[in-house]
């Protein structure tokens, strides 16, 4: 059984070109603990490949609109890295408030590996 609830889910930007949702300007997803009632964000990105030697995650005025979303929400950004989207090589989940730049060094996003395993 899953300890989690999805909530919500924002439109994706086909579903946004024909009918426009305010609420697509939030994280991905809202998802509920059901263990503790808490909700989260989670905004789901993917990358190719490092650019210059640095992840660019998101642009500039989308970094600024998370940490705006909403304060009594924790957010957390899950990025898939190399591969394929659907099958990523490597897959980080950093708490939106540990970041503080829309592009990441290896050197801070690897300590934020996913290993898959579940605790």
């Amino acid at each position: 059984p899953s300890k989690y609830k999805l909530v919500m889910k924002t439109y994706d930007y086909n579903e946004n070109k024909k009918d426009y949702v305010e609420s697509s300007l939030y994280p991905d997803y809202l998802f509920r603990n059901l263990k503790t009632g808490e909700e989260f964000f989670v905004e789901a990105k993917y990358r190719e490949r490092l650019w210059d030697g640095k992840l660019n995650w998101c642009k500039p005025y989308q970094f600024k609109r998370y940490k705006k979303a909403n304060p009594n929400y924790k957010t957390i950004i899950a990025i898939g890295l190399g591969g394929r989207p659907r099958n990523p090589e490597s897959v980080y989940l950093i708490p939106l408030d540990q970041i503080k730049y829309d592009s990441l060094y290896p050197s801070f996003f690897e300590k934020y590996e996913f290993d898959g395993k579940r605790k």
